[in-house]
């Protein structure tokens, strides 16, 4: 679920922009070669960024599109690949991310699309691989996961499926191999996220150890598995005291 998790970021990175500042209308920059030319437009109102900031690549193109209120980002701004195209859309209101943020590939296909509201993620988001595949694709409310979370391989099969409950993991965690058995760790989880149990499974039948928790954490059961059947003995645990069997 990286691309999704990575869609907070902008939380962390975001930087006021209102302390006060110099005026200046452009930044140039000289090169013996090629002569002074314009790396940055910028507008400022009482010292504070205001209107529309422009920077360029090397070879002239527009690089990035800001817009400012007040000396805070407000407004629409627009991220290019040198060859032009659009690489990046976010959007912001009062010096929050506010409205869609969509990010493409270098091909034109979509990356990753979501919407933030008063400064946090809300809302569905939805990553695709380059050759427009999807990805993954979770929900948030509040600026936290909430409800169902799916990964997918480039072939199309599900890979990884579980629920979020107010930013924690709640329910069964599936992974699955690229054929569509199950395979690896499964996880469960009480209601309130604390680890009830996991389970292993090895191309689609249950394969290693499993393992599950009481509320207070401690081990209930532990069994093994090999090629569907259980294997060895089965140990069952009390609270707070280790029986056998």
């Amino acid at each position: 679920m990286k691309k999704i998790l990575l869609f907070v970021l902008p939380l962390l990175l975001i930087v006021g922009c209102s302390k006060l500042i110099d005026n200046e209308t452009s930044v140039l920059k000289s090169e013996p070669d090629i002569g002074t030319k314009v790396e940055k437009e910028i507008n400022y109102k009482d010292g504070k960024l205001e209107g529309r900031m422009i920077s360029y690549f090397e070879n002239g193109k527009v690089e990035k599109e800001e817009q400012y209120k007040d000396g805070k980002e407000d407004g629409q701004w627009t991220y290019y690949f040198e060859n032009g195209q659009i690489e990046k859309e976010e959007n912001y209101e009062d010096g929050k991310p506010n409205g869609k943020w969509i990010a493409w590939y270098k091909n034109g296909q979509k990356e990753i699309e979501g919407t933030f509201k008063d400064g946090k993620p809300n809302g569905l988001v939805t990553a695709w691989y380059e050759d427009g595949q999807r990805q993954e694709e979770g929900t948030f409310n509040d600026g936290e996961l909430d409800g169902l979370v799916t990964a997918w391989y480039e072939n199309g099969q599900k890979k990884e499926e579980g629920t979020f409950k107010d930013g924690n993991k709640a329910g069964v965690w599936k992974s699955y191999n690229e054929k569509g058995n199950k395979d690896g760790k499964w996880i469960i989880y009480y209601k309130n996220g604390q680890l009830k149990g996991e389970e292993n499974y090895k191309n689609g039948m249950e394969d290693g150890q499993w393992t599950f928790y009481h509320k207070n954490g401690q081990i209930e059961k532990e069994e093994n598995y090999k090629d569907g059947k259980l294997d060895g003995e089965t140990i069952f645990y009390f609270e707070n005291e280790n029986i056998k069997k």
